[in-house]
């Protein structure tokens, strides 16, 4: 992906920037799949570019303002700006706080929304508050499809010249040959022979209520053993009543539950080996889950909702948020098993 266009908007905050700190911290340890590390790739690669880029944990916030004081050459580029639970809550009281005092003595924030809602989508209402507070503070708001700008712009009552669209990075894919990836994926997880007549579908990421995985179990109940319902994630904070729920719902020898948080490599290997993604998102503003599956070749099924409308690709089968839990248990019983 070109950076042309982000770091245009860096230089229009500040000319003369050589720093980008951005928050949450980056996983350098799985590149291939960290949706940060995947933004600031080509930045990273550049020897043309001398543009440093130093995450800042909760704790160091207090470092902005006194790093501004002395320095004016760096921007903050601010992500996931929410809080789910009391101990968060605090935490981003303090975050709030220092942003706050770092604005207030010129500093030039950009700040990425990814979601319109918390996951658990509680505390909607003071969520809602914080947000509009750092949707003021923050000069640029950068999004990832139009209908995002739609959506936030409403929501948070900012003008929609203060948003900008720089669509959602890329991830690393490692291709394998379908059947290779298949063998090492089963004798890896523990899962039984697939036959040539299996097909294979995926439900991947953090597991909890969000993803709407119960419903998608309750179809694949009363579907034939050859479609195969993999689910692969760890548990979401907070989402272990559900995980048990979600345990407790299946009923046939033909759901798997594998989980655990994957690196890089068994990523690829789970990618390389299915045949469908699964989504059963309520609304959602962006999903590097779908990003990745697509990046991957694989066929992705999902609702029409929010962003993901925007999406083109061949490998894309969607239907009405209104009926796709039934749309999809007929699209699953008109497959082929012979496949």
């Amino acid at each position: 992906m070109n950076s042309d266009k982000l770091i245009e908007e860096y230089l229009a905050l500040n000319k003369n920037f050589n720093t980008i700190y951005t928050f949450p911290s980056i996983n350098y340890q799985y590149k291939s799949t960290d949706y940060l590390y995947q933004l600031y790739k080509n930045i990273f690669s550049s020897d043309q570019l001398k543009i440093k880029v130093f995450p800042i944990s909760v704790f160091s916030h207090a470092k902005l303002f006194f790093k501004k004081l002395f320095n004016s050459k760096f921007i903050l580029h601010y992500h996931w700006f929410e809080f789910q639970g009391i101990k968060s809550f605090i935490g981003i009281k303090w975050r709030f706080f220092w942003i706050l005092l770092y604005r207030m003595i010129g500093g030039k924030i950009v700040w990425t929304i990814h979601n319109k809602y918390p996951h658990n989508k509680k505390y909607i209402n003071l969520n809602r508050f914080f947000q509009r507070c750092m949707a003021k503070l923050s000069q640029r708001l950068h999004v990832h499809s139009e209908t995002a700008i739609e959506i936030m712009s409403s929501y948070l009552s900012i003008n929609k010249n203060k948003f900008f669209l720089y669509p959602h990075p890329d991830f690393e894919v490692k291709l394998m040959d379908k059947k290779s990836s298949q063998d090492l994926f089963r004798t890896k997880f523990g899962l039984p022979n697939f036959s040539n007549k299996d097909i294979l579908f995926l439900m991947y990421g953090n597991i909890g209520k969000y993803k709407g995985i119960q419903e998608i179990i309750e179809i694949f109940n009363e579907q034939t053993s050859e479609k195969k319902l993999i689910i692969a994630g760890s548990i979401k904070k907070g989402n272990r009543k559900c995980y048990n729920e979600i345990k407790s719902s299946i009923k046939k020898n033909n759901i798997f539950i594998i989980e655990k948080f994957f690196d890089d490599d068994e990523t690829s290997l789970i990618f390389n080996s299915v045949d469908y993604v699964l989504f059963n998102f309520d609304e959602i503003l962006s999903s590097g889950s779908v990003i990745l599956a697509l990046n991957y070749g694989c066929k992705v099924i999902f609702p029409r909702t929010g962003c993901l409308n925007e999406l083109k690709s061949d490998n894309i089968i969607s239907f009405e948020r209104e009926n796709y839990l039934t749309k999809l248990s007929e699209f699953l019983q008109s497959l082929n098993e012979n496949k």
